[in-house]
C-alpha cells in the first residue's frame, strides 16, 4: 500500500510523509458518532516509524545547510580529489539510499516549518547560494563565437554568485576561433569534441573538475542560442539567473526558456518506438541539487553517447522524464505554458508535438526573445528569416486562456491551417524553382532524409516543411526576377496625359477588365476593377495640415501651384527631426464610407501604418501607443508595422524597404493594407546588433486585413521616425498600358486640332471608339466630371426646354461637374434648417440636378449611378421630364418642425447589431436621399448652420464660374422663386420654434399645408405623406390635376406591366458593382417582382455554380409563397458577356406585406447574409408595420384555429388508418392461425392420448374441439403423492392446448375412490374450438406432476361435421378473427387506462411542482390572478427586500411577451409603492397572443441595478393563449444512453431527461458513436440509413433509431474508431474529440439546425469548442451550447474549456454545484453555473408495474409488498427468512468514492444490530474486491447476501425488499440511489455531500429545509408539514455512519408504525424529472437570450 513521494491525488487527504515515503490519509475531524482521536493516533504512528528509521540507518536527518565552498577562479582547480566528490553513477546501496531518504527527510522538514522561503537565493550574510553553470561551446557554425561573445559581455558578471564553466569542444584539425576574456569567477575547459552537450557535462562532473555538493543551483547551456535577453524595464534590479530560480520548488525540478513534446524515435527509426513527452529543451535548463541527484542516479543521462539519437533519447528527453517519474515537474517562460501541469498526460501532445522553435510553429507565431530570454541564432536561422517577434494578439489569448483556467496546451494554428504563415515564403520558392536547388547538399545536411530518393521527391519535401523547419538548404545560381516589361515607356507615356484624359482613360480600363482580367487587375484582395475604380478615383484622403505641420511634416506641392494655374497638387510629406511622429488624415469615415491613402516610402523604412478613431485626439507619439476613446475603452488603433520598427506592439510586421508603395485603405470595422515592392529592392535586418542590407526576395506584392468593431470611425494614421520621406500618389495619375494610352493621346490631339469649328470627335462615341474608348450606351458626356474641363470646345447641342436657353444650360454643365468631383455627395445633401428651402430651389435648381447626375456614385448607394438629369422647368412648364427625385424616390425634408423622415431603404426589422438600415450591397445605408434630421441640440443646429455655409460657397463658387449675363438671368429668377416661397408661408422658423411648433402639431387638427400650395404654384405634382414617426415625406413629379393616390389595383397592374416590359441589359448598364435589383425598384404588395443578384459582386458566393434566394416578408413572420428557397435561374440572366453576372428570380410579392426580408445562398450551406445582417426592401402597399402588429393576434388566432381544425382532421385521418391496419393485422393474425393449425396439426397431436393408466383421464373418453372434457387425475399414482392435502386445500391443473397456448390454471376436485392406492381428483376444461390437443399439469404450491418433464397431452378429435383437418381449420377462421379482436381491445383498454393514470400522475405531480415553485417565489413576487390569463389584466407583487434590491425606495418593472419575442413590450413602469407589507405592485394587459409573461425589475430608469432572476429573467406562463409556443429543439451528445449503451448514471440522465422534455412538447433528438455491440442489441433492430459523408480522413455512416421513444442518431466512423467498449484508456480522448466533431459535422451537413447543443462530461465537452472556433461561422449558426459536469474528476482541462465556450453549464445537483464551483477549472465561468439535480424515470423504476417483483406495491400496500420482495430476495440469496429482521442495502460500485471502507463497516454493524445485509455491486480494483470477497467468506450466509456483478433484475429486487438503502459516499455529484430506494419505500441513509444532501432530508435536524424543499413551507409547525424522508451523518469516519445508521435501526425496532409511515411518505415524494426538466428547460431559454 506504501507508494512513491509525489502530488497528492485530487481524491486524497492531506498527507503526512512516513520514514518510506508512503503518505498516510489524515481523516477529517470526527463528526456524530465519530471519535476525535483518529488523527492524534494516524500522527503517534508516524512519529514511531520515524524513530525506527533514524535508528535503523534507513533515514538520514541533515541538520544544517551545505557549506559554500569558493568559487571557481580562472585558471584554478575546484575541488579536485575533494574526498566529497562524487562520479557518475556513484549513488548505490546503502549510502544511496540514506541520501534518498534525507532528501526525504528535508522535504518533511520544510513541510512542517511555516513561513520559511521554500529557496533562499541569498544566504545570511547577504551572498548569493552557489550556483554552477556549465556552458559547452562548439565551433560548428558561424554564429556561435558570437552568441558566446553575447553572453559573456551581457550574461556573466563577477559579483553574481556564479561559477562559469565554458567547455570549449576541440575538433581535431580545425582552429578554434578567438575567444573572449571571461570574469574572475569563470574559466575555459577543453575537452574533445566526442560527446554531445550531455555527455560534456556528464565528464565535468566524473572528472572531478567540479564537486556537485559545493552547489545549490546548476544551469546547463550551449553556444547554439543567444542570450539572455532581458526586457529593458527589468534590467539593473535582476539577475538573470533567479529568473530560473524563482521557479524551482518543491515540485518544479527543471525550468528552461521552452519546454517541446515533439519526440523522437529510438536510434532515428520513425517507424519504431517513440519516447514522447514534455521535455525542457536543453539549449538552456536549470536545476537544483536534488533534479541533479536524480539525474546522476538516472546513469543514462550524463552518459557519453556517440549517436544524436540516443543524445535525445537518453538526454534532451530522458532528463524531463526522469523528473517526471520521480513525482517533480517543469516549468518555462513561455507564456503559453504558465501554470500547466505537465505530470497530467492530457498535456503531453501540447502543441500538437510541434517544435516551439520553428519559425510558426507556436500557433502560428514565434518565440519572442524578451519571452524566453534565450533564442536559437544560427547561420541558417538568419538565412531563413525566422522572426522570432512578439506577435501581441496571440499573446492576449494565452494569458486570457490561462486566467481563465484552460492552457490550450493542444492547439495549434500554424498545424492547422499554414497557409496564412507560408504561402509568401513558398509564392517566393516556387517563382526560383528546383532547377539550382541542391539536393544533393540538402540530402547530405539533413541525415533523416534519407528514403527520398529522386531530386523531385527532396523538393518536395522542402516546399512542404523543410523551408520552414530550419534545415539546411542551398541553390547554385542567383535569382534575378525581371522587372515587368515596358515599365519606363509606360512612365513616360502616362506623364505626358493631362489628369482629366487620364481619369477617362482609366474609367474606360476598368471597364474593359471587369468582365475578363479581374484576378490580374486586383490590387484589394475584396474588390473588383469596378470597385477598385471607385476606390481610386473617390476614395483619396488628405493629411491634416494643422496638426502635422505642428507635429514637424513639410508638405511639397506641385510646380502648377507657384504658378496660380491648377489647384495645388501635393507631391510629398517629410519628416523634420526626431520621431515619432504621427501623421494622419484630415477625413474620417464620418465623412465618407471608405477612405484611403497611396504613398511611396522615400525615406526612412521604420514606419506604422494603419487607424486610430476618429474621436480620439492624436498626440504626437507612436501608432501603437494611441489609447482608447473617451467613449468606449474598446476603441483603439489598429494596424501593421515594418519589420525593422523595434518596440512597436502591433500585431505583424512586414518588410518595408524604400520604394516600398503603401495602399492603405479603411472603413468602418476593416483595415486593408497592399505592400507593393520594387524589383530592386533591398531589405534591412538586423544582425549582430547592426542593420544589414540584402536583395529583398519575397513576393512583389503582400496584402494584410484586420476587422474590428464597426461602432466607431476612424482615420489612416502613419507613425514615422526621423528623415521620414513619403510621396503622395494618390492624387497622381494612374499608369496605364503604352499601346493603350498612345491611341488616347492621338485622339485627345485630334480633339484639340478640330475644338475650334466643331463637336469635338472624342465626345462621339465612334470617335471614342477608335481612340480605343469603351463608351457605354446609358453613358452621357456630362457624366464625365473632370473631363470636360480637358475639352474646351463647346458641347453638343441639348433639347431645348421651356424657361432655360440651351447655351445656359450647356455652360452651366462643366463647372458643376468640376464642383462635383471635389466635394462629397453625402455633403451636398439639404438639412433641416433654413438652408432647405435655398438648397433645393433658390441655389440653382438646374445647376443642382446637374451636379447631383455628375456624381457617379460609389458601390453599395441604394440608387446607384445617377441618368443624366434634364432642367427643372420653370413655374410656367408644365411638361418636364421626371426630375432626379422622381426617379429615386427621394425623400424630402418635411414642413417646419417635422420629425425625422424613414429612409426609403430602411428596415423595420430591429438589426442586431444596431447598425440600422443596410443597403442593397450590405453595407450602411448612405446618407444621400435621406430625410436630414431635424436638430435636437445647439450644438447639432450649429453643425448643421456649418453644412449650409459650406454647400452654399460650394454653389457660389459654380455661380462665379458662369458668364455675367447667365448669372444674373439665374439670380433675377431664383428671386421670383423666393418671392412665391414667402407669399406661400414658408418662413423657416428658428430651432426654438421648429420645436415649439413640432409640439402643438400633435395637439392641433390638420391644417392644408402650405408646402403643397407651393407645389401648385411651381407647377409640379407633389403628394405629401405623413410618416409614423410625424415627419412629413414629399413625392415629386411633374403636376396635374390628379393628386389623390393611385389606387393600389393600378399600382398592381403598373408593377406587372413593368416587369413584362423590362429590358435586363438595359437596367443593368451603371449597375455593374451593384450586388442587386429589383423590378420594380420598389416592389408592390399583391405584384410580381422581378431580382436580380449580381454574383460576381459576392464575396460568399462569387464562385458558387447555384443561387438561391430565401424571401420571407415582415420581418420574416409571413413564409413566401414560392418557398424559402427559390432558385435563381439562366433564363433572362444578365452574362459576363454584357459586363456583369446577373442572375434571375421572380416572386409575387403577398398582398399583406409592408417589407420583403431576403438572403442569398449556394443551396449548401454558404450564405450572404448582409454581414449576419440579412437584406429588406420595404413594400408598397396598404399594410403597415403598426397595423401588422396591431393584427397579429387575430392572425395568430385564425392560425391557431386552422392548426388545431388540421390538426384534429389529421388525428382523424390517423385513426382511421391505424384501426384500418390493425383491422388488417388481425385478419392476418386469424390467416396465420388457421394455416399453423394445418400445418401444425400432426406435431401438436404426436404423443397425445385419452388416458394414462394410474395416472389421468378423460370423460368422456373422445373429446371433441369445441367441447368440453372431464379430466381425472390420481395423485397417488405420481410425484405429488408424498404430500398430504389438507381438506380445505387443493390441487391445481394449469392445462393449455395446441403446445401450451391459451394456458390457465383450474382447481381440482377432490372425487370419492374406489381402490385405496387411489386418490382421484378432477375438473371440468372447456376445450377450445381450435384444440387438437391438450396440454396439461397438475400442482400443489412448488411440487408439480409433470409427467417426467414430458408433460401431459390429451387427444382432441374433430368435431363430426368436418372429414378434413384443413375443412375444419377454414371453418375457425371467423371464431380467431373474433378472439384476435376481443382480446386486442381489452389490451389497448388496459394499456390506455394504464396511460391515463400514468398521465393523471404524471399532471399532478407536475402540478404539484409548479404550485411548489410559485409557494417558493411568493415571497419574493407572486401574480393576482394566481394563472395567467392572455387577454385579461394581471397585477404583479414584487418584495424588493427578499431580491437584490432591498430598501429601494422606488421600483420599476419592464417586460415583454413570448420569451421576449412579441414585438410588444411594456416598461418600464413605476410600481406603486406598498401602503402595507413589502410588495410593491404593477397592472398591465396580456395580450391575447401571449403564451409567456417575461419581465426583470430595477430601481432606476436609467442606469439602475436590475433583478433578472440570477439571469435567468422571470418567466411565467400564460393560460388561454390563441399561440401555442413552439417547441425547443434539443440535441444531446453524448458518449452513454440507457438502456443501450450504459455505463454510470450519465446514460440514465440523458435518457430520462430527453424523455422528460420532450412530454413537455419539445423535439428531444440524441446524437452517439455506433459501437460495434450495438448489432447484438435487441433494442436496435428497427435501426435505418440515414446519411453519410467523407470526415476526418475516413467516411463516415450515420444510421438511426428510436430509443425509449428518443430519436438517435448513431455516429460510425468506417476506420474501426468505436469497436470494443465505451470507454478504452487512452485512446478515448482521441475517438470522443472525433466523435465531437464529426456530431457537429452531421448537423452542418443535413442542415439541422437547432436550438440547443447539450453535451455531456468531458467525452463531449469538445463540442462547446469545436462549435464556436469551427462551424458556427460556417452554416451551422443557430445552436446555443449547455453542458453537463457529472463527475468533476475526470478530464478537468476539458471540462474548463467547455465551460469558457458553453453559454450554460450545471451540474447534476446544487450542492455539488456549491462544492466545485471554486475548482480553478471552472471558477471563471462560475457565473453560468447552475445546479440542476437529477431524476429518476418513473415509468422505469415504477414498484406497482416492476416485472422484477413478484408482487406490484403503491404506498398504500408497501408493508405487504415490500415483505413479498423481502422473502423472494432472501430466497435468490439463500438468507435466512425467520425472524422480524431489518434488512439494510447497498447497491453501488466498490470504488473510494463510494466509501467502500463505511460499507463494509455498515455489513457487520447491521448484524451486530440483529438485522441482514445486502450487497450489489463489483469493484474495478483487485484490491478493493479482495476485501469484500473476504467480508463475503466472513459474514456470507443466514444474515449476509453478496452479488458482485451487474444485475438489472436483482437490483429491483433489492430496492423492494430493503427496509435501509446505504449510501455513504465521500462524494456524490447527485447519485440516484437514494431517489430510487425512496421510490420504492427504502429509507435512504447517506452521508450528506453533493446531491444527498439535495434529496435525502433527515428526519431529526432537516424538518425546515424538507418543508422549504418539498412543500415550500417556510414554517414546517405551524403549516404541519413533515416531509423528512431519512437519515444522514456528515463525517467519513466509522463512528459518524454509525450516528445515521443506529437511528434508522432505532426507529425501525421502536417505532414499527412511524417506520412504516415514514415508507408511504418517501413513496408519494415526487423524485422524477419533472421539476429537473422544468429547470432545464428554462435554462435552454436562457441561454438563447
Amino acid at each position: 500500500m506504501f507508494r512513491r513521494r509525489g502530488p497528492a491525488a485530487a481524491d486524497e487527504d492531506p498527507l503526512i510523509i512516513s520514514p518510506f515515503g508512503s503518505p498516510g490519509p489524515v481523516y477529517a475531524k470526527a463528526r456524530k458518532g465519530g471519535p476525535a482521536s483518529m488523527r492524534m493516533l494516524a500522527v503517534a504512528a508516524a512519529t514511531l516509524l520515524l524513530c525506527w528509521a533514524l535508528w535503523t540507518g534507513r533515514l538520514e536527518l541533515h541538520l544544517s545547510p551545505a557549506s559554500a565552498r569558493a568559487p571557481v577562479v580562472n585558471g584554478s582547480s575546484n575541488s579536485s580529489g575533494s574526498s566529497g566528490s562524487r562520479t557518475l553513477g556513484s549513488h548505490g546501496g546503502r549510502e544511496g539510499a540514506a541520501a534518498a531518504a534525507g532528501t526525504q527527510q528535508q522535504q518533511l522538514r520544510q513541510e512542517m516549518e511555516p513561513a520559511t522561503p521554500r529557496h533562499k537565493r541569498q544566504l545570511a550574510d547577504g551572498s548569493w547560494a552557489p550556483t554552477l553553470l556549465v556552458y559547452v561551446f562548439s565551433n560548428t557554425d558561424p554564429e556561435y563565437i558570437s552568441n558566446l561573445r553575447f553572453f559573456v559581455k551581457f550574461g556573466m558578471a563577477a559579483d553574481d554568485g556564479v561559477t562559469y564553466i565554458v567547455v570549449v569542444q576541440e575538433t581535431p584539425g580545425e582552429a578554434p576561433p578567438e575567444l573572449p576574456p571571461l570574469p574572475p569567477n569563470a574559466r575555459y575547459l577543453r575537452h574533445a569534441n566526442e560527446c554531445y552537450d550531455w555527455g560534456t557535462i556528464g565528464w565535468v562532473f566524473s572528472s572531478g573538475v567540479v564537486n556537485p555538493e559545493d552547489y545549490k543551483y546548476f544551469i546547463f547551456m550551449n553556444s547554439s542560442v543567444r542570450g539572455p535577453f532581458i526586457p529593458p524595464y527589468a534590467r539593473g534590479g535582476t539577475r538573470w539567473q533567479d529568473l530560473f530560480f524563482d521557479k524551482l520548488s518543491d515540485h518544479v525540478k527543471l525550468v528552461g526558456p521552452t519546454i517541446s513534446c515533439e519526440g523522437s524515435p529510438w536510434q532515428g527509426n520513425a517507424a519504431g518506438e517513440w519516447r514522447i513527452n514534455p521535455h525542457v529543451q536543453s539549449y538552456v535548463l536549470a536545476t537544483d541539487k536534488v533534479g541533479l541527484d536524480v539525474w546522476l542516479r538516472d546513469g543514462n543521462v550524463f552518459k557519453c553517447w556517440r549517436s544524436m539519437w540516443d543524445v535525445i533519447w537518453h538526454g534532451e528527453l530522458g532528463s524531463s522524464l526522469a523528473l517526471l517519474t520521480a513525482g517533480f515537474n517543469l516549468d518555462s517562460f513561455m507564456m503559453r505554458y504558465q501554470g500547466v501541469d505537465w505530470l497530467d498526460q492530457a498535456n503531453w501532445q501540447c502543441n500538437k508535438r510541434a517544435n516551439p522553435y520553428g519559425e510558426h510553429y507556436l500557433d502560428g507565431v514565434s518565440l519572442n526573445p524578451f519571452e524566453v530570454l534565450f533564442v536559437k541564432v544560427k547561420e541558417r536561422v538568419l538565412q531563413n528569416d525566422w522572426s522570432f517577434a512578439v506577435q501581441a494578439v496571440k499573446y492576449t489569448h494565452w494569458m486570457e486562456a490561462q486566467a481563465a483556467g484552460k492552457p490550450d496546451v493542444a492547439s495549434n494554428a500554424y498545424r492547422d491551417d499554414n497557409k496564412p504563415f507560408r504561402t509568401p515564403r513558398l509564392a517566393y520558392l516556387q517563382a526560383r524553382g528546383p532547377e539550382c536547388f541542391d539536393w544533393q547538399y540538402y540530402l547530405q545536411q539533413n541525415q533523416d532524409l534519407k528514403h527520398y530518393t529522386t531530386k523531385a521527391e527532396l523538393w518536395s519535401h522542402f516546399l512542404r516543411g523543410g523551408a520552414y523547419e530550419g534545415r539546411a538548404y542551398r541553390f547554385t545560381c542567383p535569382f534575378e526576377p525581371q522587372p515587368p516589361p515596358n515599365l519606363a515607356r509606360m512612365e513616360a507615356v502616362a506623364s505626358s496625359f493631362s489628369p482629366a484624359a487620364l481619369e477617362r482613360l482609366a474609367r474606360q480600363k476598368c471597364l474593359a477588365h471587369c468582365a475578363n482580367s479581374r484576378s490580374d487587375a486586383e490590387r484589394f484582395r475584396y474588390r473588383s476593377w469596378c470597385e477598385r475604380l471607385h476606390v481610386e478615383e473617390a476614395t483619396g484622403v488628405g493629411f491634416d495640415r494643422a496638426w502635422s505641420e505642428a507635429a514637424g511634416f513639410a508638405f511639397q506641392f506641385s510646380p502648377a501651384a507657384a504658378s496660380g494655374g491648377a489647384a495645388p497638387a501635393l507631391q510629398a510629406v517629410r519628416l523634420h527631426g526626431m520621431g515619432p511622429k504621427l501623421l494622419v488624415s484630415d477625413r474620417s469615415t464620418a465623412d465618407q464610407p471608405t477612405i484611403r491613402w497611396r504613398l511611396r516610402v522615400k525615406g526612412n523604412t521604420a514606419v506604422e501604418f494603419g487607424v486610430i478613431p476618429a474621436a480620439l485626439e492624436p498626440t504626437h507619439t507612436s501608432l501603437h501607443k494611441c489609447q482608447a476613446t473617451p467613449a468606449c475603452s474598446d476603441h483603439r488603433a489598429m494596424g501593421f508595422c515594418s519589420q525593422i520598427t523595434a518596440g512597436s506592439l502591433l500585431p505583424l510586421k512586414a518588410p518595408v524597404m524604400r520604394g516600398t508603395v503603401l495602399d492603405v485603405m479603411a472603413c468602418r470595422g476593416r483595415l486593408e493594407v497592399v505592400l507593393t515592392y520594387s524589383p530592386d529592392a533591398k531589405e534591412i535586418n538586423w544582425q549582430n546588433g547592426q542593420p544589414v542590407q540584402k536583395p529583398y526576395r519575397g513576393p512583389s506584392q503582400l496584402r494584410f486585413e484586420q476587422d474590428f468593431s464597426a461602432d466607431y470611425d476612424v482615420r489612416l494614421a502613419v507613425t514615422s521616425w526621423a528623415k521620414a520621406h513619403f510621396e503622395v500618389l494618390h492624387t497622381t495619375p494612374y499608369t496605364l498600358d503604352p499601346e493603350w494610352a498612345a491611341a488616347a493621346m492621338s485622339a485627345e490631339a485630334a480633339q484639340a486640332a478640330t475644338a475650334a469649328s466643331a463637336p469635338p470627335a472624342a465626345l462621339q462615341p465612334e470617335a471614342l471608339e477608335v481612340a480605343g474608348f469603351e463608351m457605354p450606351e446609358d453613358e452621357d458626356p456630362l457624366l464625365l466630371g473632370g473631363m470636360l474641363q480637358a475639352f474646351p470646345a463647346p458641347q453638343p447641342p441639348l433639347a431645348p426646354e421651356a424657361g432655360m436657353a440651351v447655351a445656359d444650360e450647356q455652360q452651366l454643365a462643366a463647372p458643376a461637374a468640376a464642383a462635383a468631383a471635389e466635394y462629397d455627395d453625402e455633403e451636398l445633401l439639404p438639412t433641416a434648417d433654413e438652408g432647405v428651402l435655398a438648397a433645393l430651389m433658390d441655389d440653382l435648381p438646374g445647376a443642382a440636378e446637374a451636379l447631383f447626375a455628375a456624381l457617379p456614385g460609389p458601390p453599395g448607394d441604394v440608387a446607384g449611378p445617377m441618368p443624366a438629369a434634364e432642367p427643372l422647368a420653370a413655374p410656367a412648364a408644365q411638361a418636364a421630364a421626371p426630375s432626379l427625385l422622381t426617379t429615386t424616390a427621394a425623400v424630402l425634408p418635411g414642413p417646419p418642425g417635422a420629425g425625422p423622415a424613414a429612409s426609403a431603404a430602411s428596415s423595420l426589422c430591429p438589426s442586431p447589431s444596431g447598425d440600422g438600415p443596410r443597403t442593397a450591397l450590405g453595407r450602411k445605408a448612405p446618407r444621400r436621399r435621406q430625410t436630414v434630421r431635424a436638430a435636437a441640440s445647439d450644438e447639432e443646429a450649429q453643425r448643421l448652420a456649418q453644412e449650409n455655409e459650406r454647400l452654399r460657397q460650394n454653389l457660389s463658387k459654380m455661380l462665379a464660374a458662369l458668364p455675367p449675363e447667365q448669372r444674373a438671368a439665374l439670380e433675377q429668377q431664383h428671386a421670383a422663386l423666393r418671392e412665391e416661397a414667402r407669399s406661400a408661408g414658408l418662413d423657416i422658423p428658428a430651432l426654438s420654434a421648429a420645436q415649439a411648433a413640432a409640439a402643438q402639431r400633435t395637439a392641433e387638427p390638420a391644417a392644408a399645408s402650405p408646402w403643397e400650395s407651393l407645389a401648385d404654384k411651381l407647377g409640379v405634382k407633389a403628394r405629401v405623406e405623413e410618416g409614423d414617426s410625424g415627419e412629413f415625406v414629399f413625392r415629386f413629379g411633374a403636376a396635374d390635376s390628379e393628386t389623390a393616390v393611385d389606387p393600389w389595383p393600378a399600382r398592381q397592374e403598373a408593377a406587372a406591366k413593368e416587369v413584362e416590359q423590362h429590358q435586363p441589359g438595359v437596367l443593368a448598364k451603371g449597375r455593374e458593382s451593384w450586388l442587386y435589383f429589383t423590378v420594380p425598384e420598389k416592389p408592390v404588395a399583391g405584384a410580381p417582382v422581378v431580382i436580380y443578384f449580381n454574383r460576381s459582386q459576392s464575396e460568399t458566393l462569387m464562385h458558387a455554380n447555384r443561387l438561391q434566394l430565401h424571401p420571407k416578408y415582415n420581418c420574416w413572420e409571413m413564409a413566401a409563397p414560392e418557398g424559402d428557397r427559390v432558385d435563381f435561374n439562366h433564363e433572362g440572366r444578365i452574362n459576363r458577356a454584357e459586363g456583369v453576372d446577373y442572375y434571375r428570380t421572380q416572386l409575387v410579392i403577398p398582398k399583406d406585406a409592408y417589407e420583403l426580408n431576403f438572403v442569398f445562398s449556394n443551396g449548401d450551406g454558404l450564405y450572404d447574409n448582409n454581414g449576419t445582417q440579412n437584406y429588406v426592401m420595404p413594400v408598397a402597399g396598404p399594410m403597415t408595420r403598426d397595423l401588422w402588429l396591431d393584427t397579429a393576434p387575430e392572425r395568430a388566432e385564425a392560425a391557431w384555429r386552422a392548426k388545431k381544425e388540421e390538426e384534429a382532421r389529421l388525428a382523424k385521418e390517423a385513426a382511421a388508418a391505424a384501426l384500418a391496419a390493425k383491422e388488417e393485422a388481425d385478419r392476418r393474425k386469424a390467416a396465420d392461425g388457421v394455416a399453423e393449425i394445418k400445418a401444425q396439426y400432426e406435431n401438436w397431436r404426436e404423443g397425445a392420448g385419452t388416458k394414462l393408466e394410474g395416472r389421468w383421464k378423460m370423460v368422456p373418453a373422445a373429446a371433441q374441439a369445441g367441447a368440453s372434457v372431464i379430466i381425472q387425475y390420481n395423485r397417488l399414482g405420481g410425484p405429488i403423492k408424498g404430500f398430504d392435502i389438507p381438506l380445505e386445500q387443493a390441487l391445481t391443473l394449469k392445462v393449455g392446448h395446441n403446445n401450451w397456448k391459451g394456458a390457465r390454471d383450474i382447481q381440482l376436485k377432490r372425487v370419492p375412490s374406489v381402490k385405496e392406492d387411489e386418490e382421484w381428483w378432477e375438473a371440468l376444461v372447456p376445450i377450445p374450438s381450435d384444440a387438437a390437443a391438450l396440454n396439461f399439469v397438475v400442482s400443489f404450491f412448488e411440487h408439480f406432476d409433470n409427467n417426467d418433464r414430458k408433460d401431459f397431452k390429451a387427444l382432441v378429435e374433430l368435431p363430426p361435421k368436418y372429414k378434413t383437418v384443413e375443412a375444419w381449420a377454414d371453418s375457425l377462421y371467423d371464431e380467431l378473427l373474433e378472439s384476435i379482436v376481443l382480446k386486442r381491445k381489452e389490451e389497448e383498454a388496459v394499456a390506455a387506462e394504464l396511460e391515463r393514470q400514468r398521465r393523471e400522475k404524471r399532471l399532478a405531480a407536475q402540478d404539484k411542482a409548479e404550485a411548489v415553485r410559485r409557494k417558493q417565489m411568493k415571497h419574493v413576487l407572486f401574480t393576482v390572478p394566481e394563472v395567467v390569463e392572455a387577454g385579461e389584466e394581471v397585477t404583479v407583487y414584487y418584495n424588493p427586500n427578499n431580491s437584490v434590491l432591498p430598501g429601494r425606495e422606488k421600483i420599476y418593472i419592464k417586460g415583454g411577451w413570448n420569451r421576449w419575442r412579441h414585438p410588444r413590450a411594456y416598461g418600464p413602469l413605476e410600481m406603486t409603492p406598498p401602503t402595507e407589507g413589502d410588495h410593491f405592485q404593477a397592472t398591465v394587459t396580456v395580450p391575447k397572443d401571449a403564451y409567456s409573461m417575461d419581465f426583470v425589475f430595477t430601481d432606476a430608469l436609467e442606469y439602475g441595478q436590475y433583478d433578472s432572476n440570477g439571469g435567468l429573467d422571470y418567466h411565467l406562463p400564460v393560460e388561454g393563449s390563441v399561440v401555442e409556443e413552439p417547441p425547443l429543439h434539443v440535441v444531446h451528445v453524448a458518449v452513454e444512453m440507457a438502456p443501450i449503451c450504459k455505463v454510470g448514471g450519465l446514460g440514465d440522465v440523458v435518457t430520462a431527461l430527453g424523455r422528460a422534455v420532450q412530454e413537455q412538447g419539445h423535439q428531444v433528438e440524441v446524437i452517439l458513436p455506433r459501437y460495434n455491440f450495438f448489432s447484438q442489441s435487441p433494442l436496435l433492430g428497427n435501426t435505418q440509413y440515414e446519411t453519410e459523408f467523407d470526415f476526418g480522413g475516413c467516411r463516415v455512416h450515420v444510421s438511426t433509431c428510436m430509443v425509449e421513444g428518443l430519436r438517435c442518431f448513431f455516429i460510425q466512423p468506417q476506420n474501426g474508431m468505436f469497436d470494443g467498449a465505451v470507454y478504452q484508456g487512452y485512446s478515448d480522448g482521441q475517438r470522443f474529440d472525433f466523435f465531437c466533431r464529426a456530431a457537429l459535422e452531421f448537423l452542418l451537413r443535413t442542415g439541422r439546425q437547432p436550438d440547443i447543443l447539450h453535451c455531456h462530461d468531458w467525452s463531449t465537452a469538445d463540442i462547446a469548442k469545436a462549435y464556436w472556433t469551427e462551424y458556427h461561422h460556417y452554416g451551422l449558426w443557430k445552436p446555443k451550447v449547455v453542458f453537463t459536469i457529472h463527475n468533476m474528476d475526470f478530464g478537468q482541462i476539458k471540462l474548463g474549456e467547455a465551460a469558457y465556450y458553453c453559454q450554460k453549464f450545471t451540474t447534476v445537483s446544487p450542492s455539488y454545484a456549491w462544492e466545485i464551483g471554486g475548482h480553478p477549472a471552472i471558477a471563471p465561468n462560475c457565473g453560468k453555473l447552475m445546479g440542476v439535480r437529477n431524476g429518476i424515470d418513473i415509468d422505469i423504476w415504477d414498484p406497482e408495474t416492476d416485472k422484477f417483483l413478484p408482487v406490484g406495491f403503491t404506498s398504500e400496500n408497501v408493508v405487504e409488498g415490500k415483505a413479498a420482495a423481502r422473502n423472494e430476495l432472501r430466497k435468490r440469496l439463500n438468507m435466512g427468512s425467520w425472524g422480524d429482521k431489518p434488512m439494510v442495502g447497498v447497491v453501488s460500485r466498490l470504488t473510494k468514492q463510494k466509501g467502500t471502507h463505511l460499507i463494509a463497516h455498515s455489513c457487520y454493524r447491521t448484524i451486530d444490530r440483529g438485522g441482514q445485509f445486502v450487497l450489489l455491486g463489483s469493484a474495478p480494483d483487485p484490491r478493493i474486491q479482495a476485501e469484500f470477497d473476504e467480508l463475503k467468506n466472513q459474514y456470507g450466509g443466514q444474515n449476509a447476501g453478496f452479488c458482485f456483478a451487474f444485475d438489472e433484475p436483482l437490483s429491483h429486487l433489492i430496492y423492494a425488499a430493503c427496509d435501509l438503502i446505504l449510501v455513504p459516499s465521500m462524494f456524490e455529484p447527485c447519485g440516484l440511489t437514494q431517489m430510487i430506494a425512496m421510490r420504492y419505500g427504502a429509507i435512504p441513509v447517506v452521508r450528506q455531500t453533493g446531491g444527498l444532501k439535495d434529496t435525502v432530508f433527515d428526519v431529526d435536524n432537516d424538518k425546515a429545509r424538507a418543508a422549504w424543499e418539498m412543500e415550500g413551507s417556510t414554517d414546517w409547525q405551524a403549516d404541519g408539514v413533515d416531509a423528512t424522508n431519512g437519515f444522514s451523518f456528515e463525517g467519513t469516519d466509522d463512528g459518524a455512519m454509525d450516528y445515521g445508521l443506529n437511528r434508522a435501526l432505532d426507529a425501525y425496532y421502536n417505532d414499527r408504525k412511524w417506520f412504516h409511515g415514514l415508507q408511504k411518505r418517501v413513496m408519494e415524494q415526487d423524485w422524477s424529472w419533472n421539476k429537473p426538466a422544468h429547470d432545464y428547460i428554462q435554462l435552454y431559454y436562457s441561454a438563447m437570450e
